[in-house]
This record gives structure tokens, C-alpha cells and sequence, in this order.
């Protein structure tokens, strides 16, 4: 027979399927925790961690963790613009990203969205335009 509920270990309630979250991991295909029990705790860490989310992307992006404090650095900086065009932040829609040598890891700077996409796309491509100019 097919169970219908399932207890959150958390809140102690005895809830629908639907109110818990899909889980690959589990023998049931459902996460432990309802929807509401994962989201407070999820909202518990962001305050408790506000920059994790942060420093994690950068761990995949490329950035060594012996470089992470220079990169806070330079996201804590005031008068926050990009070091390319020198544009204030409050202009974007989005946030500056942090530049970094993709050679030793090592950030660089802020950049705009736009600024970063042009220096990668020439990062890329620096062979083939110094051979043009030649």
C-alpha cells in the first residue's frame, strides 16, 4: 500500500508527499525535511553565513582558497566600481564580479558584466588577435 503522509523529523507533524522536497539520495525520493522545516533552516545559514553562497561560486569558478580574503577585500570595498570602464555599481543591474587570473587563481579586481565578458572572450582569443595585429 502507498503511504500518502510521511513525519517530519523536525517540526514532528505528520504531513501530505507534497510538502516535502524530491531527494535522490533517500529510499523514499523525498528529502527528510518538509518544504518549511528546509527553508527555515536554509534561511538560518544564509544569516548566519551571508558570504557563503559567495565564496563557494568562487571555489568553482576558479579562485584559490589562499585568495579568498583578497577577493571579500575587494567586494567589501566602498565606492564600488568596474576597474575597466569605471562605472558605479549602482548603475547595473547586476552585481560587479570579481575578476581573477585564471593562470594562478589570484583576483584582479571588480569588473562589470560586460567588462568581464569582453577581458575572458579575449583571454580566450589572445593567440589569434596578436597574430592579426602582427
Amino acid at each position: 500500500m502507498k503511504r500518502s503522509r510521511k513525519r517530519c523529523p523536525r517540526c514532528k507533524r505528520n504531513l501530505l508527499l507534497k510538502c516535502f522536497g524530491k531527494h535522490k539520495g533517500t529510499k523514499t525520493g523525498l528529502h527528510y525535511w518538509c518544504k518549511r522545516c528546509a527553508a527555515k533552516k536554509q534561511a538560518a545559514r544564509r544569516k548566519k553565513y551571508p558570504d557563503y553562497n559567495i565564496v563557494y561560486g568562487w571555489l568553482i569558478q576558479g579562485i584559490l582558497p589562499k585568495h579568498i580574503y583578497l577577493a571579500m577585500r575587494l567586494r567589501r570595498r566602498k565606492n564600488r566600481h568596474c576597474d575597466l570602464c569605471g562605472v558605479p555599481e549602482s548603475k547595473f543591474k547586476y552585481k560587479l564580479h570579481v575578476d581573477h587570473d585564471h593562470n594562478n587563481g589570484k583576483p584582479r579586481g571588480l569588473l562589470c558584466t560586460i567588462c568581464n565578458s569582453c577581458i575572458s572572450w579575449y583571454e580566450k582569443h589572445q593567440e589569434v588577435i596578436e597574430r592579426y595585429l602582427d
